[in-house]
C-alpha cells in the first residue's frame, strides 16, 4: 500500500464516467495494489473547501464472487470527526465499520464487500463518506476489470477530445474462453455520434475484433459523451459483453482569451478586448472564412466587431462604453461565432461589472 497527497475537485481522462454522481474523479487500475490518495488539510480556513480522495483498485476479479477489502480511513485533521452517513451508488457494495468516531490522527478500519457481476468488463463504483462537524467528505472508488468466460482487452475505449467534423478510431479484441460460436455474436455501438466501421473473427485465438469510429458532426453539441459497446449471443444464456465507451466533442477552434471580461469599469470609461482565434491541432482542414459572422447577445453597452483577414486566425474585437449601459453592476452576455451556414464555431462569453 502507498500512501501519496493530493487534492483534486475536477479533472480529465476516465473521470468522466462518475461526473454527475461524484464530480467526476479519475478511476486507475495497476493489478491488485491499492493506492491511497490524501487531501493536504493542514490548513484548516481550506478544511470546508476540500474533498479527500481514496482510489481503491481491486484488480482482475472473478464473475460473481464476493470480494472483501479493508479500506482504513485516517483523521488528519485537528478535529475529532464523527461519521454521519455512509452513501453507495450500488447495492452490490456494503460496508462495516469498526468504529465512528475518529479522533486527530486515529485511524479506523471500513471493510467492503463487492458482489461482482456476471458479466466481464471494467466495473467502478463510489461510497461517499459524510461527517457532522464538517461539510467535507471523503469519496472511495472502486474500480476493477471482471474477468471469467470473456477478455476484453483494452477494458474502455476512450477517443479522447474530438473536434466537431473529426473522427477517432479506436479498436478492442474480446478473447472467449468458452467455446462460444464467434460468428453468432452480434455488436450494437451504445454511444452517439459513434458507429463500428470493421468487425473480423479469428477462429484459431477465439478473438472478435471490433473497430469504433467517433465522429461529432459540426452541429453537435460540444460535451462529454459515454455509451457502451455491446457484444451479445442471443441464443446463448443472455452471454453479453458491455465495453464502456467514451469521448469529448470539442470546437474546432480555441479562443484566447476564452472570454472576455472587462473586470470592473467606472461609469463614463471605455474600454476594448482583442479575442485571438485558433484552430486546435488536430484540425486537419479549418480554414478562416470571410463567410463568417457574429450573433451577439450583449447589452446595448457592448459593440463587437470580427475581422477574419488571412490565414489560419481571426480576431473579435469587443469594446464596451460604459456610458451607454442601462443600468450599473454585472453586464455582459455571449457572442456566437457562426459560420456560412449559420452553425456555431465558438461561443465567447463576455461580462463586466460597471461601478
Amino acid at each position: 500500500m502507498s500512501v501519496q497527497t493530493r487534492q483534486r475537485l475536477w479533472s480529465s481522462g476516465r473521470s468522466r464516467r462518475l461526473a454527475g454522481a461524484f464530480l467526476g474523479f479519475v478511476l486507475a487500475a495497476a493489478g491488485y495494489l491499492v493506492a491511497w490518495r490524501v487531501v493536504d488539510r493542514s490548513q484548516p480556513g481550506r478544511w470546508s473547501e476540500e474533498m479527500e480522495l481514496l482510489e481503491c483498485d481491486l484488480g482482475e476479479l472473478p464473475p460473481e464472487t464476493k470480494v472483501v477489502r479493508t479500506i482504513p480511513l485516517t483523521n488528519t485533521t485537528q478535529q475529532p470527526l464523527t461519521i454521519r452517513s455512509v452513501q453507495r451508488d450500488c447495492l452490490c457494495v456494503a460496508e462495516a465499520l469498526n468504529d465512528r468516531q475518529i479522533l486527530p490522527g486515529q485511524t479506523i478500519q471500513m471493510r467492503i464487500e463487492y458482489l461482482t457481476p456476471a458479466l466481464p468488463g471494467r466495473v467502478e463504483h463510489a461510497i461517499r463518506i459524510e461527517y457532522h462537524e464538517t461539510d467535507n467528505t471523503t469519496v472511495v472508488l472502486l474500480s476493477g476489470v471482471v474477468g471469467g468466460w470473456a477478455d476484453v482487452r483494452p477494458a474502455e475505449l476512450d477517443f479522447g477530445d474530438v473536434c466537431l467534423g473529426e473522427a477517432s478510431e479506436r479498436e478492442v479484441a474480446i478473447r472467449l474462453r468458452e467455446p462460444l460460436p464467434l460468428r453468432e455474436a452480434t455488436a450494437v455501438v451504445d454511444l452517439e455520434h459513434a458507429k463500428l466501421v470493421h468487425s473480423a473473427v479469428d477462429q484459431a485465438a477465439k478473438v472478435l475484433r471490433y473497430r469504433l469510429r467517433f465522429e461529432p458532426p459540426p452541429s453537435a453539441i460540444c460535451k462529454d459523451y459515454r455509451g457502451d459497446l455491446v457484444v451479445d449471443w442471443p441464443t446463448r444464456n443472455g452471454r453479453q459483453v458491455r465495453v464502456p465507451c467514451m469521448g469529448r466533442a470539442v470546437p474546432r477552434w480555441d479562443a484566447e482569451p476564452p472570454a472576455a471580461f472587462f473586470g470592473v469599469v467606472l461609469a463614463g470609461e471605455k474600454r476594448r478586448l482583442d479575442i485571438r482565434l485558433r484552430a486546435r491541432a488536430a484540425v486537419t482542414q479549418a480554414p478562416v472564412s470571410q463567410a463568417w459572422r457574429l450573433q451577439s447577445r450583449l447589452d446595448t453597452c457592448f459593440k463587437a466587431t470580427l475581422a477574419t483577414g488571412t490565414g489560419p486566425n481571426a480576431v473579435v474585437s469587443v469594446s464596451l462604453d460604459a456610458a451607454a449601459a442601462n443600468t450599473r453592476g454585472f453586464v455582459g452576455g455571449e457572442l456566437a461565432i457562426l459560420d456560412g451556414g449559420g452553425s456555431p464555431i465558438l461561443t465567447i462569453p463576455v461580462s463586466a461589472y460597471i461601478q
